[in-house]
Parts: structure tokens; sequence; C-alpha cells
């Protein structure tokens, strides 16, 4: 296919809260090249804050109202809305879309759809290993975060080899008046040592054993703060946790500026305990220059390498956690070494321009055998 004009990109994911998956798209939304590319950004069921802020940014969103998750009902509405918009290449994110958007796309004869696995879904039921094995071969390309991911989806998902193609997430750093204006803001005075997290406030993110951890270190006579940025449906759980666990701790809640907040740490914590794809909030650490503490789980070893700019910790293991966290605490050097070559592997292989550089290859790639 040959293109005398902009080519229309359409975004589709179930919702655009606040989330790592969400801030992914809007990225891809915003930074994607306007002078070839013509891009919309569809939520299947509900809108949400990412979905506000990049409607006031000129970028065109719109919210279709899906009356059920899994509404495959819904896919011949949707494909008679994708002839009518003359999409060129559908770009599907999360299970939902992908499933609902995909099989529109194939209704209305779509020239590109492209798949982004955003996670290793080792809970996927046999049905939906199914459903997945068989829409990817409707699927022009199928992206993964991270190789862990591509792993999965070929060995799992049993998706072609070679549709899956891995695009890591990228971010651009915002640079802000630097760690003491944070730190003041937030409440935190210079000179203690701080540990941060961002993410969701769900089981799968381990909040607790960070705050458990931070909890151990403090019973040890190890002052340490601990902001955790994010919310969900644990935060009323969480915050009794901490005062439990006598934890002085900073609850932000969502925030639109990360960069901002991340300046004030010491390290960024990402304990999570089942899976992780590609953590987002990871690469923005990495951005920062901050040395990281995360989970040994699948993607997080791509972006955490133990003992060169984070620490590597078991999945779920408090005490290993909170031995790690005394570590980064007691070595103001070995966090500055982590912290440098965290802004190296940023440098290398995470920012904004790769992950945008590498999607547009992949759009005209696919075009380009049409």
């Amino acid at each position: 296919m040959k293109a005398d004009r902009r080519l229309r990109v359409l975004h589709l994911v179930e919702d655009m809260r606040t989330g790592g998956l969400e801030r992914v798209i809007a990225a891809l939304a915003r930074g994607t090249d306007r002078a070839r590319f013509d891009v919309a950004v569809w939520c299947l069921s509900r809108g949400g804050e990412v979905a506000d802020a990049l409607s006031s940014q000129g970028v065109a969103v719109r919210v279709l109202g899906m009356p059920s998750r899994f509404a495959l009902g819904f896919a011949p509405k949707l494909a008679a809305m994708l002839k009518e918009d003359g999409t060129d290449i559908v770009h599907c994110h999360g299970y939902t879309a992908s499933t609902v958007g995909r099989a529109a796309a194939v209704l209305a004869r779509t020239p590109v759809i492209i798949a982004h696995q955003h996670s290793v879904y080792a809970e996927y039921s046999p049905r939906q290993l199914w459903t997945e094995r068989l829409l990817s071969r409707f699927s022009d390309r199928v992206i993964c975060c991270s190789q862990a991911v591509r792993d999965f989806v070929v060995g799992r998902e049993g998706v072609s080899p070679d549709k899956a193609v891995v695009v890591y997430n990228g971010t651009d750093c915002i640079r802000h008046a630097g760690p003491q204006e944070a730190r003041r803001r937030l409440g935190l005075r210079d000179g203690e040592f701080v540990a941060g997290c961002v993410g969701s406030f769900v089981p799968n993110k381990g909040q607790a054993n960070l705050i458990k951890a931070v909890g151990t270190l403090a019973r040890a006579g190890r002052r340490a703060r601990l902001v955790l940025v994010g919310d969900g449906p644990l935060r009323r759980e969480l915050e009794e946790l901490a005062a439990e666990e006598g934890v002085d701790a900073v609850f932000t809640g969502r925030v639109d500026d990360v960069f901002a907040i991340l300046e004030a740490f010491d390290v960024l914590a990402l304990p999570s305990v089942n899976r992780e794809g590609l953590s987002l909030a990871l690469v923005e650490g990495l951005c920062c220059g901050k040395p990281l503490l995360a989970s040994r789980l699948q993607g997080m070893v791509e972006v955490v390498h133990d003992g060169e700019n984070g620490l590597l910790v078991p999945p779920g293991d408090i005490a290993a956690l909170a031995s790690a966290l005394e570590r980064l605490a007691s070595d103001e050097v070995l966090r500055s070494r982590l912290g440098m070559k965290s802004f190296e592997f940023y440098k290398e292989r995470f920012t904004l321009r790769r992950m945008l550089e590498k999607v547009e290859q992949i759009y005209e790639d696919c075009l380009a055998r049409r």
C-alpha cells in the first residue's frame, strides 16, 4: 500500500485510567509523527484520567460505551465504525480490546492489525490462550514490551515467532527543580533515606511487602521514609498496614507528573509478586538515574541488572527486600554507582524516541506488504 496521505492509526483500549499501559498508549498517541500518521484513541468501555489529559492536548479520543467487558457481540458495531472511520492501522492494547478490536478489524477488512502485549498473563485460561492463538493468525504483528513477554506469547499462546517483535517501553525524562525541592513538596527532609514505589494499589504490585520491609528496617533502628505513588482498591489497607508497622509513609495518590516525585527518591522499588511485563515506572526510574530495587520476575530483569544498576530479590521475600533496602540505605557510593548505570541503560534502549521509531517502522513495514 502506497501512502499519498496521512495514514489513520487507531489505538483501541478498554479504558484510559492511570496505569503503565495507559501511559504507553498516551506516549504513542502524542509522539507518533503527525506528518505521516493521523492518530486517534478509542476507549471501548470508558475513558479516564489519561483519556482526559490526551483530549486536552489535542489528541482525538472517543469513548464508545461498550456495554460489557466480554462483549464480542460488540464487534460488528465496532467494525462498522472502523469502516466509516477509514482506519488503516488498528493497534490494540490489553486482552479485551485485543479480542473485540481484532475481531472487528477482521470484519472491517482493516489493512493492518496489531496487538500490543503489555505483560505476561500467566493466569490466562485455556480459552483465553486459544483466543489469542486464533486472533494472532489475523494479526500482522504482536508487539511485546519485553523479551519475557515475547517468550510467553510464542511459547504459551502459540503466536508465530515471525509476528512477535520486542519494542521496549520508552519515556522522555522531564527535569524539575531537583531532589531538594521535590522533598520539600512531599514534607521530606534532606539527608533521610527515601524509598519510593510507583504503581496501582493492587495485590500484584507488592506494596504491602515493601511496607513490611521498611518496617523491619525501622525496628532495627534504621530511619527510612517511604513514598507510595498511585491509588487503587488496596489504599486503605496499605495505609493501615503502614501505621501498624510504624512506617513513616507518604501516600501521594495519583499524580500527573511522576518525574516531579521521582527526584525525591534515593531508590525506586517495585516488589511485584506474580508477573511484570516491563514496568514503565522502572523505565522512568532509569531515566531519572535512580538505583532500582525489584523482584526477579520476567521483564524486570531486562530493566534491572543485578549489581549493575540495581538489586533484584526473590518475589515475595520480605527479608530479602529488607536486606536490599538496608544495603542501599547504608551505602551512598553504591547508590550513586547504580544510579549512573541506570541512566546509561536508559539512553541505550529505553528512550521515547527509540520506542516511537520502532513502532512507526512496524506500521510502515506492515503496510508495505499490502
